[in-house]
């Protein structure tokens, strides 16, 4: 399964990225490099978020810091980007739904697989030649021409995979695909057949669309929301800070 995260297109134009690219003492965009390298690692070997576990040297090379590791994860630490104890700053809101819903989608594809395979069990082998009829037959493959196969049509992971890429193609947001995919998979689950799975999504990731227009990520609270310009605030963020 492939691994991801979502990248804010906040991310460049953020006050901790800009400190940290004058820190470093590199570009804004080297800063974004380094820190979606050092998210990349988190994602693969500590999906927990916690660094600590990890050599700091280990952590600088795979953010592709060529410094000393201990400045880079002192400055990372000081911008906010990590807490005091080396774990990623609101890793379980930024990355942890998006690995607990891969999580989800590998458990729905492994018992997906479980159940046809149930199913081509249940049908027995006769029909490719593989049971009973093959074993009389001096075990030569036989087709089955007594009646069409009426096994309706199955949506594979694979194809799945595939609207997913398809729909992040289009430019739908992360959320409206993730919510789409969940859907689609769990409709799957229950026996429901999609024939045209990417036109479904696609209408389907449309409608979604619609409801998140004029909504991004709150910088505070970290929620999609109608957010209030050009603080990048959601309006209950806005309230506690002037308040």
């Amino acid at each position: 399964m492939a691994l991801w995260i979502e990248s804010q297109v906040t991310i460049g134009a953020h006050p901790k990225t800009k400190k940290l690219a004058r820190h470093l003492e590199v570009s804004v965009p080297t800063a974004v490099g380094h820190l979606h390298l050092l998210w990349h690692f988190a994602v693969e070997y500590a999906r927990d978020g916690d660094l600590s576990k990890h050599d700091p040297e280990d952590v600088a090379i795979a953010a592709g810091w060529d410094g000393d590791p201990q400045v880079f994860l002192e400055e990372l630490r000081g911008c906010g980007w990590l807490d005091d104890d080396l774990s990623v700053h609101d890793w379980a809101d930024y990355a942890g739904r998006l690995i607990e819903q891969q999580e989800r989608d590998a458990e729905r594809k492994r018992k997906w697989r479980e159940q046809r395979r149930g199913r081509d069990a249940d049908a027995g082998g006769d029909a490719t030649g593989t049971g009973k009829d093959a074993a009389r037959d001096g075990g030569r493959t036989q087709p089955n021409n007594t009646s069409p196969d009426l096994t309706p049509p199955t949506t594979t992971p694979a194809e799945i995979e595939n609207v997913r890429l398809k729909l992040i193609e289009d430019g739908f947001r992360t959320e409206v695909v993730e919510k789409t995919i969940t859907q689609i998979t769990d409709q799957i689950a229950t026996g429901t057949v999609i024939k045209q799975p990417l036109a479904y999504a696609r209408k389907a990731s449309k409608a979604m669309a619609e409801e998140f227009e004029g909504r991004a990520e709150c910088l505070g609270c970290k929620n999609v929301r109608a957010l209030v310009e050009p603080e990048g605030l959601c309006s209950e963020c806005v309230m506690e800070r002037t308040g």
